[in-house]
């Protein structure tokens, strides 16, 4: 037994990082914030919610559309968002 299930005993499930990006529960902000981190970034999908309803009142409050940051042209969400 490894130290980790010496303490928590062993593993019943596991769910990988690739999985939750597959399936929606995270969204890859790696592309965007390779600027800043050396390791790739993600975010929960109810974050990523609430960076948009963020977004899309202040476009609304200024009256134009906002571009993240070092985003690609044309772009407004990360590639693996559920649904796009």
């Amino acid at each position: 037994m490894g130290d980790a299930e010496s303490v928590f005993g062993p593993v019943i499930s596991r769910y990988t990082r690739t999985q939750a990006l597959e399936d929606g529960q995270l969204v890859d902000l790696t592309p965007w914030a390779k600027v800043y981190f050396k390791i790739p970034v993600a975010v929960t999908a109810a974050v990523w919610g609430e960076l948009e309803r963020a977004c899309r009142e202040l476009e609304h409050r200024q009256g134009r559309a906002l571009k993240p940051a070092h985003a690609p042209a044309g772009k407004r969400q990360p590639d693996h968002v559920a649904g796009s």
